[in-house]
């Protein structure tokens, strides 16, 4: 897979919203099992030009959230059960973040309001634990070779997570 096509989160053909990679057919299709949430509309809201001038702060978030979402999912290819929990986790930060969008078309926001709670609820599984520990490990590892200096950027881009969770873990590392 080339890095060209893992960025293209799609484009408007003919009116319908296309994926030429088949990542983020893969990842819009679990959506929809998972939440019954309709990824393809979220996607051409954020990358249209229909709805957006330029790209304010929130449209930046969102973007980088979609980017992790695929890198998570990409990390996580062996496991469908941290796929499904990637895909819970990334609809609620981007429900929380484009809620507050004035420029969210009535139909999508009635959409995301509509996905039930249960179908978001976070459960921990047994192999997040394990990889919230090996975060801390390396992180352990890299201050004592002397390379702290953007050691938590590099480890949640490496392993598909929010920065925020992996500030979270170390410092709960930190705390025990």
């Amino acid at each position: 897979m080339s890095f060209g096509l893992l960025l293209d989160f799609g484009a408007d053909v003919d009116g319908v919203w296309a994926y030429k990679d088949p990542l983020q057919v893969r990842l819009a299709q679990l959506a929809l099992e998972v939440l019954e949430w309709d990824l393809v509309s979220f996607d051409a809201w954020l990358y249209g030009p229909d709805h957006w001038r330029s790209y304010p702060r929130g449209r930046q978030h969102l973007m980088g959230l979609r980017e992790q979402l695929t890198n998570s999912l990409l990390a996580h290819a062996d496991s469908e059960t941290d796929q499904r929990q990637d895909i819970q986790n990334y609809f609620q930060h981007a429900r929380r973040l484009a809620l507050r969008m004035d420029n969210l078309p009535a139909t999508l926001r009635l959409a995301m309001v509509a996905v039930s709670r249960d179908k978001t609820k976070r459960v921990a599984s047994s192999t997040q634990e394990k990889r919230l520990i090996r975060i801390q490990q390396e992180y352990e590892d890299r201050v004592k070779s002397g390379q702290k200096y953007g050691a938590q950027s590099e480890l949640a881009r490496k392993y598909g997570l929010p920065l925020h969770t992996v500030r979270r873990s170390l410092k709960s590392l930190r705390n025990s």
